[in-house]
C-alpha cells in the first residue's frame, strides 16, 4: 500500500517481519514456514505436573460442655432453709436446742402461713438464680464453640479457595505439558523494533534486534528510493517515551544509529537483487551497528518522531477532534502505546501538543497468550482467528487486559495530571469535571474490536478510526477498510511532511499558563482553558 503527500513524499506499508530462508538469504515483509530456515533445539520435556493439595484443616476441640446445676425440689429446699434457721437460732442462744425444742421450732416454721409464703418466695428466687447461672455458663460455652466453628469455616473456605487456585494452575500446566512440542525453531523475526527501543522487552532470538532492524530498513530504502529522490528527508517513527527524558534522548540516538547504518548498508550494494541474494554471514559482516555523524552532502536528513505523534497527525490534521485534552490508545501486537495530547486550535493542519506518552509491553499477543495457556488450542495464530471471529470465552482475558492498562494509565497519566493541577492551584474536582466526556481514541490492530473499545477513567467518549474520521485524499488506495486504516494510522501520519518537531508539554507543566486569582471565578474550558 502506498501513501503520498503532494508529489514528493511517499511511503509504503510493509509488515515488520524478517525471515532467514533455508538458503541463508533474507526475506522481508512476509513469512513462510516452508521456506524459512529451521534450527533444531534441544527441548527436554519436563516432568509431568503433579497436583499437590494442602491438608484439610483440622477442627479445634470443643471445650467440655458444663452440666446444669440441679434445682432442688421445694420440700428439699425448705428443709435446708429450716435447718439453716435452726442453726442460726442456736448460734444466737449460744447453746444447742433440746430435741423437743428443735422439733417444736421446725414444726412452727413448717406450718405457719407467713413462713410458708416467705419460703416460697425464697425458693422462686433460688430457682431463678440457678437457671440464670445455668444459662450464663451455657452461653459462655456456646460463644467458645461458635468461635471455633467460625474459625474452622474460615479455614475451610480458604482451603477450598487455595485448592481451586492450585487445581486451576495444575490444569493450565498440564495442558502446556500435554501440548505437542516441536524442536523446530523458525528464524522468523517479529517485534524487533520494540526490542530495539525498549529497556524491558525480552529478546530471545539469535540475531540481535538492532541488526534485524537495520536489515529491514535497508530493504525499505530499496523500495522507497525507486520512487523518491535520495536527498529527501526521511521521517522515522519510533516507540518513544517522553516521560524519561534521558531515555528519550537515547532512543533518538538509537534511531539515528539504526537508520544511518541501514543507509550505509544500502549504499554498499549495487542493487536490490544483490542485497536479497546476500547470505546472513555476509550481511552480519557488512552491518556496522555504530553511530557516525551523517554527511548530509551525500546522506539524507532524518527526522525522528514518536509514533504516537505520527498517529495523532492522522486524527488532528483535518480538525475532527475538538479542542482540549484527549487520550490515544494504540493497541498493537506486542505493545499498547498511550498518548495524552491537547488540541489547542481546531481547524485544518492542526498539530497536537503531547503531554505524555506511555508504552506498555502488553498488546494483543499478550491477551492471546493468556487465552492460549488456559485452553486446548494448537497455536497463538489459532487464538487470533478465534478472537477475530468473535468467539465466546475471551471476556475474562479482555477484562484483565483492560484492567491492567487502566491501572497503568491511572499511575502514569491520570494521577500525575491531577497532581499537576493541584500544584498550579487548581481544584482537582474542577479538573475532573472539565475532563468528563473527553474522547479516548483507539487505533492499531486492537482498535477495531468492539470488545476492547472502552471508557478510561474520565475519558468517557470512546472512538475508533474510520473513513469518516480521517482524510483519505493523500491515500492512493481508496478502498481501505476501517481495520486497515486503524493499523496504518502511524504510517499515514509519517507520510505527512513535518517542518518542525512536535510540540510537547510535560504533564507537570500542563497548567502553568493558568493564573489563579483569589476570589475570581476561573474561566474553565474543556481540557482546562482549551475548550469553551
Amino acid at each position: 500500500m502506498k501513501f503520498y503527500e503532494g508529489t514528493i513524499s511517499e511511503t509504503y506499508f510493509f509488515p515488520s517481519i524478517v525471515q532467514v530462508n533455508k538458503d541463508d538469504t533474507i526475506s522481508y515483509g512476509k513469512f513462510d514456514n516452508n521456506t524459512a530456515k529451521c534450527i533444531k533445539q534441544n527441548i527436554t520435556k519436563g516432568k509431568k505436573p503433579k497436583l499437590i493439595l494442602p491438608e484439610v484443616p483440622k477442627k479445634e476441640r470443643y471445650p467440655v460442655k458444663p452440666n446444669d446445676i440441679s434445682i432442688l425440689s421445694f420440700n428439699k429446699f425448705q428443709s435446708n432453709q429450716i435447718n439453716k434457721i435452726v442453726s442460726i437460732e442456736e448460734n444466737r442462744l449460744h447453746k444447742s436446742l433440746r430435741k423437743d425444742e428443735r422439733k417444736k421450732l421446725i414444726y412452727k416454721l413448717s406450718t405457719q402461713t407467713h413462713d410458708i409464703n416467705h419460703m416460697k418466695l425464697l425458693y422462686q428466687r433460688y430457682v431463678d438464680e440457678t437457671r440464670a447461672r445455668n444459662r450464663k455458663q451455657y452461653n459462655e460455652w456456646k460463644i467458645k464453640v461458635d468461635r471455633i466453628d467460625d474459625n474452622y469455616r474460615a479455614k475451610v473456605h480458604g482451603w477450598k479457595q487455595k485448592c481451586c487456585e492450585l487445581k486451576s494452575d495444575y490444569e493450565k500446566e498440564l495442558r502446556k505439558w500435554e501440548k505437542p512440542t516441536s524442536n523446530k525453531k523458525y528464524q522468523i523475526y517479529r517485534y524487533f523494533k520494540i526490542a530495539s527501543f525498549s529497556k524491558h522487552y525480552e529478546w530471545n532470538m539469535d540475531i540481535d534486534p538492532i541488526t534485524v532492524s537495520i536489515w529491514y530498513i535497508t530493504y525499505v530504502l530499496f523500495q522507497i528510493y525507486k520512487v523518491v529522490d535520495k536527498s529527501a528527508t526521511v521521517q522515522m517513527g519510533i516507540p518513544q517515551s517522553i516521560s524519561d527524558v534521558s531515555h528519550s534522548k537515547l532512543q533518538i540516538k538509537n534511531a539515528e544509529r539504526i537508520f544511518y547504518s541501514a543507509y550505509r548498508l544500502y549504499s554498499s550494494y549495487e542493487d536490490e537483487k544483490e542485497f536479497l541474494n546476500a547470505k546472513v554471514s555476509q550481511l552480519l559482516e557488512r552491518t556496522k551497528c555504530e553511530f557516525i555523524e551523517p554527511d548530509y552532502n551525500i546522506e539524507p536528513g532524518l527526522l525522528v518522531l514518536p509514533e504516537a505523534f505520527a498517529s495523532l497527525i492522522t486524527l488532528t490534521k483535518e480538525g475532527k477532534i475538538n479542542r482540549g485534552l484527549s487520550l490515544l490508545m494504540d493497541i498493537g501486537g506486542g505493545s499498547t502505546d498511550i498518548s495524552l495530547f491537547n488540541v489547542i486550535n481546531r481547524g485544518r493542519n492542526t498539530l497536537p501538543n503531547i503531554s505524555h506518552i506511555l508504552s506498555i509491553h502488553k498488546g494483543l499477543n499478550h491477551l492471546f497468550k493468556s487465552y492460549f495457556d488456559d485452553h486446548d488450542v494448537e497455536s497463538i495464530e489459532d487464538v487470533r482467528i478465534l478472537f477475530q471471529r468473535g468467539q465466546n470465552g475471551f471476556s475474562k482475558y479482555v477484562d484483565q487486559f483492560c484492567k491492567d492498562i487502566a491501572k497503568d494509565i491511572q499511575e502514569s497519566i491520570y494521577s500525575p495530571l491531577i497532581e499537576a493541577s493541584q500544584h498550579s492551584g487548581i481544584n482537582s474536582y474542577k479538573v475532573k469535571d472539565a475532563l468528563q466526556g473527553r474522547p479516548v481514541i483507539y487505533t492499531g490492530g486492537g482498535g477495531v474490536f468492539d470488545i476492547l473499545i472502552r471508557r478510561i477513567h474520565v475519558f468517557t467518549d470512546p472512538m475508533s478510526i474510520s473513513k469518516d474520521f480521517i482524510s483519505l485524499k493523500n491515500i492512493t488506495n481508496k478502498n481501505l477498510t476501517d481495520i486497515e486504516l486503524s493499523i496504518l494510522s502511524v504510517s499515514y501520519g509519517l507520510s505527512v511532511a513535518q517542518i518542525k518537531e512536535p510540540e510537547m508539554t510535560p504533564l507537570k507543566n500542563l497548567f502553568d499558563h493558568i493564573k489563579i486569582i483569589l476570589g475570581e471565578k476561573n474561566n474553565y474550558e474543556h481540557g482546562i482553558t482549551d475548550v469553551e
